[in-house]
């Protein structure tokens, strides 16, 4: 019995022995994750207070350069000065803060539009933490930042895609109807609402089309109220003002104008230097010097060079598969004398200042390969067509601009302190078209009845109104808008037409929603009468639209950030040098 109790003795022993060592190594983890804690703690507090007092730096060195910034638009440094300005500013940073500047010249074209856009990042170091902005510095207007712009209203008739943040100024419209051919509700097709990924500055109002009735939402404009009134994506409301004013697109002509101060403008000059011209068909001709022509036609295959300034006194006419290169600046005079006779039609009278919107008395057309070192200063209306353009033209006439146009580098600019049309554009391949005028600028008909998107990378920019079909047009724009007032109008997925100057089509009418416009017998009974439509114009939208994805719209709109980055040639400067941050981060 006692070896008995002496085993259980010493069981019990060896069993509190076990507890004590398995409780001494639970402290001993329990001190050591303790201990470990506070260290993380004290890492982590100390990571904090390293990014704090980083973001504080980078807060303090942003704020002196917004501030030098805003110094040097009130002092309106001269554009040749611009670069050296900044970059002595960047430089007196560096001494000024901890931090470590870098800049990177993206574009300087001071001797052309007088733009300059530079990358810079700032970095400040704390222990072991790094904080770097980075930022955009430019004279680019604010316009050429957003996918829309507007002082005035802005109207989406159906069911347009924008991708990109849209500035309005006074009333924004959302309809879930899009017009075409004329702005009026006898011709609207019913579709969706319209989609916007990114921002919306509040406008004054926000009118909805609701059951052919329009509404006006009450105020206080929320994010919640306007959603209904959207596709899917709903913008992000945000408070924003610009600060630059419209550009004066008659003064810009006006003094691209005045560079060509010389007798040719007036048709006092001597004779033996005008070349009469006329066709040339197979010829390569080189012109050494500045040469005047009273007409210029250039067929195809055919090839000008002009190493000096070319003035053409009436007609220049540039044929597809054309080439003509000037090593300096192009001046079309549209000159006539005040009256001409014409067969059939007689005395025709204009004056020598103005071109024959009719072509009558002079015209221009550019078509094939165009490079000039400058600027062309169009003294009328013109067309471009099918063509390759290197240079940045002036017009006080009409613009019309069709099909193919291809710019070299970054992109070229044209102004027009007149009206224009772009239809059946194309210039997916290159830069950057872009088209300012003073006159109202409609861009239709681009791609009708097609499936899938043309893509063009352009900036239309009117200080007048800015309409856009995206009915039977399908097209994508890479870039941005700006106008008086914009209304955008358009449909999803396929469309498909028949014309009374084209005939039938072959397609399953079933699958699409029939619309009769313009012709005869699109009203009663006569209307429903399907041979009838051989006689009049018909359009088929497909059917069951809210079930077609936003990104299926026939009118897209991508803010293309290349056009500050990368500004075509000849756009117009501001006087103002911005600052605009573009990514930061912890590393």
């Amino acid at each position: 019995m006692l070896n008995k109790g002496n085993r259980e003795s010493g069981y019990v022993l060896v069993s509190v022995l076990m507890i004590f060592l398995f409780l001494t190594l639970l402290s001993t983890v329990l001190m050591a994750k303790v201990l470990q804690s506070n260290k993380f703690v004290a890492v982590a507090e100390n990571n904090i207070e390293e990014k704090v007092a980083a973001e504080n730096i980078i807060k303090e060195a942003t704020a002196w350069l917004e501030k030098e910034i805003q110094g040097l638009n009130d002092s309106s440094v001269h554009r040749s000065s611009v670069v050296q300005e900044i970059e002595d500013t960047l430089n007196e940073l560096k001494t000024k803060y901890p931090v470590e500047v870098n800049d990177n010249m993206i574009s300087n074209d001071l001797s052309g539009s007088g733009n300059a856009v530079m990358n810079v990042t700032i970095t400040a170091s704390e222990g072991d933490t790094k904080y770097t902005t980075e930022y955009t510095i430019s004279t680019l207007a604010e316009v050429f930042k957003y996918a829309s712009v507007t002082p005035g209203n802005l109207s989406l008739n159906g069911a347009s895609y924008i991708k990109g943040d849209l500035y309005v100024g006074d009333e924004f419209h959302s309809s879930n109807k899009s017009n075409f051919i004329r702005s009026s509700d006898d011709y609207a097709a019913e579709t969706s609402y319209p989609t916007i990924d990114g921002t919306l500055t509040i406008p004054n109002a926000f009118k909805y089309t609701k059951e052919n009735t329009q509404h006006t939402l009450t105020n206080p404009i929320t994010q919640e109220g306007i959603a209904p009134y959207f596709y899917k994506e709903v913008p992000q409301l945000v408070e924003r003002e610009l600060d630059d004013e419209p550009f004066d697109v008659e003064q810009l002509v006006t003094e691209a104008k005045s560079r060509f101060d010389n007798e040719f403008l007036d048709g006092d000059y001597d004779t033996e230097v005008l070349e009469i011209g006329g066709a040339i068909i197979n010829q390569h001709i080189v012109k050494e010097g500045d040469t005047l022509y009273d007409t210029l036609q250039i067929n195809s295959g055919s090839s000008v060079t002009v190493k000096g300034d070319l003035f053409v006194n009436n007609d220049l006419i540039m044929k597809s598969g054309s080439e003509l290169t000037v090593h300096g600046d192009i001046y079309v005079n549209n000159y006539a004398d005040p009256c001409i006779v014409l067969p059939l039609i007689g005395q025709v009278c204009g004056d020598a200042d103005d071109s024959d919107d009719e072509g009558l008395i002079s015209r221009t057309e550019l078509s094939g390969d165009l490079t000039v070192n400058s600027t062309i200063f169009i003294n009328g209306a013109f067309e471009m067509k099918n063509l390759n353009l290197d240079g940045v033209v002036y017009s006080n006439g009409e613009a019309t601009i069709s099909e193919s146009i291809t710019m070299a580098g970054n992109g070229s600019t044209v102004i027009t302190n007149d009206k224009a049309t772009v239809e059946d554009l194309d210039n997916s391949s290159g830069g950057t078209l872009v088209l300012m005028t003073e006159g109202e600028l409609k861009v239709q008909n681009n791609n009708s009845f097609q499936d899938n998107p043309r893509e063009m990378n352009a900036f239309f920019y009117t200080n007048s109104d800015l309409e856009i079909y995206g009915v039977w047009s399908n097209m994508k724009i890479n870039g941005g808008l700006y106008g008086q007032n914009i209304t955008l109008n358009a449909v999803k997925g396929k469309v498909k037409g028949v014309k009374k100057d084209e005939g039938g089509g072959t397609y399953n009418q079933s699958d699409y929603d029939r619309y009769a416009y313009d012709g005869l017998f699109d009203e009663g009974f006569l209307d429903t009468v399907d041979f009838l439509d051989l006689f009049k114009d018909v359009v088929y939208v497909e059917k069951n639209q809210d079930s077609i994805d936003y990104t299926k719209s026939r009118l897209q709109i991508d803010y293309n950030e290349q056009l500050m980055l990368s500004p075509p040639k000849g756009i117009p400067m501001v006087n103002n040098i911005s600052l605009k941050k573009i990514d930061e981060r912890f590393e």
